[in-house]
């Protein structure tokens, strides 16, 4: 999804990290409440992935094949649970903390707040503030919206996750060889699953990291 699905120009040239936004949005908003039972359930979850190494590393009596069909549907499940958990946080943080996106207006830069709308009613232009509506919305739609933000090293929350490899694993578009290649899409493009829920385990323990502030001032 692109850009310009959102009635913005240009994304705002200031870089905010996720250590950034999380102080800002406490100063800024009122709104923590919504936050107790997401983040209550993030922790309780967290867990899940220390359970998921270990059955990485422990499954040796299983097949090459065996374990990429298990790494896929593992990062399917980690990738709708915990990650899009983490992506509604985030996006209801921006929302709530005043962040603003540079538009062009004639030659004028102007900023203003970049609002988040219904992807199936943008006509309206009734702006999502509700954690509870921002969650129904789908998870690439929200990605879009957050990934305009610049996050820990550089990179965009966006591409933490691989959109397309997920689609193929939900649509069963995809082959396993028996030495664990996994080649999905179209294009067929190969992949390596272990290193693919690695990464995606990673980010995950890499972004629940930089919300520990805001779990222990809610959660506290």
């Amino acid at each position: 999804m692109e850009i310009k699905d959102f009635p913005l120009v240009e994304a705002s040239k200031k870089t905010c990290t996720i250590s950034d936004l999380v102080p800002k949005f406490l100063s800024q908003s009122n709104s923590l409440d919504e936050l107790k039972i997401p983040l209550q359930s993030m922790k309780a979850n967290l867990p899940i992935i220390d359970e998921i190494g270990k059955i990485l590393d422990q499954s040796k009596t299983l097949t090459y094949k065996q374990k990429s069909i298990l790494n896929l549907f593992l990062y399917l499940s980690l990738t709708e649970g915990l990650f899009s958990e983490l992506v509604n946080i985030i996006a209801y943080m921006h929302i709530h903390s005043q962040d603003k996106f540079v538009y062009l207006e004639g030659d004028t830069e102007t900023e203003r707040i970049a609002p988040l709308y219904s992807k199936n009613d943008c006509e309206k232009k009734k702006p999502l503030n509700n954690y509870n509506q921002i969650r129904k919305e789908d998870l690439f739609y929200r990605l879009s919206y957050i990934g305009n933000y610049s996050t820990q090293s550089g990179e965009t929350l966006s591409k933490l996750v691989d959109t397309h490899l997920r689609n193929c694993i939900a649509h069963l578009n995809y082959s396993v060889n028996d030495d664990g290649t996994v080649i999905f899409g179209k294009e067929g493009k190969k992949v390596n699953s272990e290193q693919e829920i690695r990464f995606l385990m990673k980010n995950i323990f890499m972004l629940s990291y930089e919300l520990q502030p805001l779990v222990q001032t809610i959660l506290h």
